[in-house]
């Protein structure tokens, strides 16, 4: 099934995330469908693409919605929420486990500072 067909599930999931609008929706869809192009079909080691992925995905998700509520290792997070409201791009596997794993390995919390920080300045 195309990504397409998951537009607006996936806009609900990061829209529901926020206290606020998204910083621009049109951009953020174009976001997704460039990170999942990167990533479908992309040669190279499973662990590295899917940190690249959730990498990508937490940096959108920090841009789009200006607050992470990305990790506290138990529950499930908004920011987890949306990345499983992506079909996997094509020959990768996407499960809780995994999310989290590349979460952890990426530690990706200082990603929101920055953008935060970068957004409160302008």
């Amino acid at each position: 099934m195309a990504l397409t067909n998951h537009k607006e599930i996936i806009l609900a999931t990061l829209h529901a995330a926020s206290h606020a609008e998204l910083q621009d929706e049109n951009a953020a869809w174009r976001d997704i469908e460039r990170i999942f192009a990167d990533c479908s079909d992309d040669d190279g080691d499973e662990k590295c693409r899917m940190d690249r992925y959730i990498g990508a995905l937490s940096r959108l998700y920090a841009e789009q919605i200006h607050t992470p509520e990305f990790f506290d290792g138990m529950s499930t997070t908004r920011f987890e929420r949306f990345v499983h409201a992506i079909p996997a791009p094509a020959g990768m596997t996407i499960t809780r486990d995994l999310v989290k794993a590349s979460i952890r390995r990426l530690d990706a919390r200082p990603v929101f500072v920055t953008v935060t920080a970068h957004a409160a300045a302008h």
